[in-house]
Parts: structure tokens; C-alpha cells; sequence
């Protein structure tokens, strides 16, 4: 906890201008998290009669809300939502790109019967428009099956999200990566961002290449220029509240339970 909050210190002072937002909801996390551990090592001692006790309660309590409960969520939700086997889409996504490839004059034949337009009149056949075609078939074939993994993906990341309250460990796990930029959501924009940029690259010379038309440098000056655009500010920063907001309901739930007990405790007391 004190080497984070010396690095987000850090942060503030190297990076003023940029640093200000994250790192105060950094430090929000940290401070969090630090009073729900501070929380239950008093709801510990309350508890326990000698320090040894305290020491190996504390320690087993930390053993299952940092090891134990993050495991058997990730089992829980990978057999609730299983993911496609990725040696086996690795392997169909090979196999459909040397089918394919095997198939590529064969394809390009068959696009230009539908596509008759953009054949040219000798039907001659290139390198730029086989690999074209034979990237569109490739892309046909295992597209079930990138979106079957994508959509079993984002299944599994919701019930994290709902279920990351059972443990401050995983909550504040949540909120690191997602004002980090390192979490699911923000690489689902990006993906999703290259993919519309393929298909508007690929949409603006595709049929120059399927009628053979010499591509100049000129065409490439022009070509648009990939610029990711960042999710809504709003939308991290209600997932990052949302994780602090849970571990400090879980911390005020300690709070309230160590007042009562000590309340009663010192009520015992006070009648004997």
C-alpha cells in the first residue's frame, strides 16, 4: 500500500497535467482497499485471544479472499460461459486459411462470375486479388468462431464484474486495469475499432484491385489513417466508482460488525 501511494505521488509530480484524474481515482483504490484490510485485522483481533491466533486467522483470511475465491471464480464462470478451445480455433483458423489458399484461383474465378463488373477482360489472375479473395473466404469460415469466443468472452467479464464483491482483491484488480487502460472493455473498443478500419481500408481498394488497376503513391499519401478513439471518460470512471463503492460497503459491513461486538462486549463489562 505505501509503494503505491509513493508511485501515484510520483505520478503527480511528473506528470501534472496528464496524471491528475487517474491517480486520484488510483489513490481512491488504494485507500479503499488499505481500510478494508485495516477493517479486518480489527474485526480479527476482536475475535481472536492471543496474537498467534490473530496472526493465523489474519493470514488464512488473506490466503482465501486473495487465492482461493479469485480461483474458484474463474472455474465457476469458465464452466457457466466456456470459451472455444484456442489450440482448436488456432487449428480450424489454419485450416481454413490453407483450404483457401489451395482454392484461391478457384475462388477468384467464382468472384468474378458474381462480381462480372469487376472482372477484366482478359480474366488474368494476380497475386493482390487471389490473396483478397482468398482472405474473405479464410474470414467466412472461422468468423462463427471468433464470435463465438468474443461473445462467451463478454458473458464472462459481466459476472466478473457482479461477482468481483465477494472479495475487495478482485474489485480493486478491476478497478486498476480499468482506469489503467488495460482492461477487457477498453480492448473490446480498440478491437472492434481495428476491424471497422479493415473493412474501410479494405472497402476503398478492393475493386481496383479486382479490375487490376495499378495502385500509385498517391493511393497510399491518401489511405486513412488508423486513430483509436478513447471509450467516453464516463463510462471507466463509473466502472472504477463502482469497485470503490463495494469495498467500502464490504468495509462498512466490518465497521458495523466490530461496533456491535465491541458494544456488546463492553455492555458484558460493564454488568459484571
Amino acid at each position: 500500500m505505501g509503494l503505491a501511494f509513493l508511485s501515484i505521488l510520483a505520478a503527480w509530480a511528473w506528470l501534472p497535467g496528464r496524471a491528475s484524474p487517474r491517480s486520484g481515482l488510483a489513490f481512491a483504490v488504494v485507500m479503499a482497499y488499505g481500510l478494508f484490510w485495516v477493517g479486518l485485522a480489527i474485526v480479527v483481533n476482536s475475535v481472536s485471544r492471543s496474537s498467534a491466533g490473530a496472526a493465523t486467522f489474519f493470514g488464512a483470511v488473506c490466503i482465501l479472499l486473495v487465492f482461493v475465491v479469485p480461483t474458484l471464480m474463474d472455474i465457476a464462470v469458465e464452466k457457466a460461459y466456456p470459451t472455444p478451445s484456442r489450440p482448436e480455433h488456432i487449428a480450424r483458423t489454419r485450416a481454413a486459411s490453407g483450404d483457401a489458399a489451395a482454392r484461391g484461383g478457384e475462388l477468384l474465378h467464382s468472384f468474378c462470375r458474381d462480381h462480372p463488373e469487376l472482372a477484366p477482360p482478359d480474366q488474368q489472375r494476380d497475386f493482390a486479388a487471389i490473396y483478397l479473395v482468398v482472405q474473405d473466404d479464410s474470414s467466412r469460415a472461422i468468423g462463427p468462431v471468433l464470435k463465438g469466443f468474443d461473445i462467451q468472452l463478454e458473458r464472462q467479464q459481466e459476472i466478473v464484474s457482479w461477482l468481483s464483491f465477494l472479495t475487495p482483491a478482485i474489485a480493486a484488480h478491476e478497478a486498476w486495469t480499468n482506469f489503467s487502460g488495460t482492461g477487457f472493455w477498453r480492448h473490446r473498443a480498440y478491437r472492434r475499432q481495428v476491424d471497422d478500419f479493415k473493412r474501410k481500408v479494405k472497402g476503398s481498394h478492393a475493386q481496383r484491385i479486382h479490375r487490376r488497376e495499378p495502385l500509385t503513391f498517391n493511393d497510399f499519401i491518401v489511405l486513412p489513417r488508423f486513430v483509436f478513439r478513447e471509450e467516453p471518460s464516463g463510462e471507466w470512471r463509473r466502472r472504477v466508482g463502482a469497485s470503490i463503492g463495494g469495498i467500502l460497503a464490504i468495509t462498512g459491513g466490518l465497521r458495523a460488525w466490530v461496533w456491535r461486538r465491541l458494544g456488546v462486549v463492553q455492555l458484558s463489562a460493564s454488568a459484571a
